[in-house]
């Protein structure tokens, strides 16, 4: 069947009015994903994790600005890097637990999550990797100064506690309850109990009868603060 002129003009109408609606919902689409980019891109230049996202072949795609700082120290760059295979800029990891933690991750499709010393740049960091349809994102958090603060403290601790054990005077904790959880030897001898014992005892049980009811009441005080100490 002809079409009139004027059924003409108007399919060719339509058709121009399609296209047209299409091509701007391209353009917008096109806006969209690119806005998005954008925002994804700030949102990841900007965290304080140092990120990198590799691809299927292990090849830096993205190097974000303090993965650029981690890496500075090793005369490398973020655009030195990019295209370049991780395990070729990285021979020193091949075959450590970072390796064996980053394969896991992309073979079994899994989030690890671990921490690694890395002699080279001497600094301890906290790594997790997300495996994604195109490679694999990795962040990476310097933890050096909370590992040195870690250090120091079980140092200070093993000190304190070896100075407790070779005090030349008896030392005995207790709980608020009044029961010992800690007591060093000079202070088991001195009451004749093995530091076990005591601690199936409270500070009642080893006072002598004469002095029990004042020691509650001294404890009392010092449980409300009236008193400092008492002896």
């Amino acid at each position: 069947m002809k079409l009139d002129e004027n059924e003409e003009k108007l399919l060719r109408s339509v058709a121009l009015q399609n296209a047209q609606a299409v091509l701007l919902a391209r353009e917008r689409a096109e806006r969209d994903l690119r806005e998005s980019n954008e925002r994804i891109t700030n949102i990841l230049e900007s965290i304080s994790y140092a990120f990198v996202v590799l691809d299927k072949e292990w090849r830096f795609t993205y190097v974000n600005p303090q993965a650029e700082q981690v890496v500075r120290p090793l005369k490398k760059s973020r655009a030195a890097l990019l295209g370049k295979p991780f395990w070729l800029e990285f021979p020193d990891l091949v075959g450590t637990p970072v390796e064996e933690n980053l394969r896991h991750s992309v073979a079994d499709k899994v989030k690890v999550d671990f921490e690694i010393f890395y002699a080279p740049l001497n600094s301890w960091f906290h790594v997790r990797a997300y495996p994604g349809r195109d490679g694999l994102s990795v962040y990476l958090l310097d933890i050096s100064n909370q590992k040195q603060a870690a250090e120091a403290l079980r140092q200070s601790a093993e000190r304190l506690h070896a100075m407790f054990n070779q005090a030349a005077v008896g030392i005995g904790m207790g709980s608020l309850e009044g029961r010992f959880v800690e007591a060093n030897q000079k202070f088991a001898d001195i009451l004749g109990y093995s530091i076990e014992e005591l601690r199936e005892l409270t500070f009642l049980d080893v006072t002598h009868a004469e002095d029990l009811e004042r020691t509650k009441a001294n404890t009392q005080r010092l449980l409300a603060g009236e008193i400092s100490d008492f002896a």
